[in-house]
């Protein structure tokens, strides 16, 4: 699945990574993370939950009821092959990144962006690591363990995902074909973060905290730091229709 070819601006993926991406570029970044609603939403998700306690009440009803995964046990399991799934999904989508015509081009490049997606993933764990010592809230399971918020395994799964849907963006493939496997690989995020919540581990608010945790922080670090032009994250088109005139916003996400 070793793709050659340049992206549209006739480089390589990986070939621009930059360590010094500067503060307008940085500043940019971090607005189009936080525009798109991969972010966003599962935040404003993630509050609404506070209102009259269906944080828990939505817990206790998934425990109880284990709709998915059939049971505790299950989601369990199943939040491992989806962690696995997540990591093959990412590695699959550099593979598929152009890369160049020669071999050692390839591997430069690669490298290259491969250390970025691996930086994001490292961020993700610290930072939920480091959010769920400062918070300490119990996990509805009641152990010992104060480490609920954010929940780690969603949000380094969703980090894997972002990752890996930004590099389809560079797949030379139809844009059917893209949109259609962007959705699929959405299916491991909210698999992973239901999951969690049937197996007792996290609450909604948990999960749905760490889908935005690991969107956001591979989503900035990727178009900060990976060196390709970055696409406007809205934009305005204003044009003649059947005797009036069209606006209409474009967003890319």
């Amino acid at each position: 699945m070793m793709s050659c070819g340049t992206l549209h601006n006739n480089r390589r993926w990986g070939q621009d990574v930059t360590l010094t991406p500067g503060w307008s570029r940085a500043g940019q970044a971090a607005k189009n993370a936080l525009r798109t609603p991969r972010v966003w939403a599962p935040l404003l998700g993630a509050v609404v939950l506070q209102i009259h306690d269906m944080d828990e009440e939505v817990a206790e009803w998934a425990v109880e009821r284990t709709p998915v995964f059939g049971s505790q046990a299950n989601a369990c399991r199943a939040s491992a092959t989806l962690i696995r799934a997540s990591n093959i999904a990412y590695w699959l989508s550099v593979l598929a990144t152009p890369g160049g015509e020669h071999a050692a081009d390839w591997i430069c490049a690669k490298s290259k962006g491969v250390a970025v997606g691996v930086s994001a993933n490292q961020a993700t764990f610290h930072m939920t690591r480091f959010l769920q010592n400062t918070i300490g809230r119990e996990r509805p399971n009641a152990e010992s363990d104060f480490t609920s918020f954010p929940s780690l395994h969603t949000s380094y799964a969703a980090s894997q995902i972002m990752l890996a849907s930004r590099n389809m963006n560079h797949w030379p493939v139809s844009p059917t074909f893209r949109t259609g496997a962007k959705l699929g690989l959405e299916t491991i995020t909210v698999g992973m973060a239901w999951s969690r919540v049937e197996a007792r581990k996290h609450y909604p608010s948990d999960v749905l905290a760490g889908i935005a945790l690991g969107y956001f922080v591979s989503a900035f670090l990727t178009d900060a730091f990976l060196g390709i032009p970055l696409p406007d994250s809205f934009k305005l088109s204003i044009g003649p229709g059947h005797g009036t005139i069209v606006m209409c916003f474009l967003g890319t996400f």
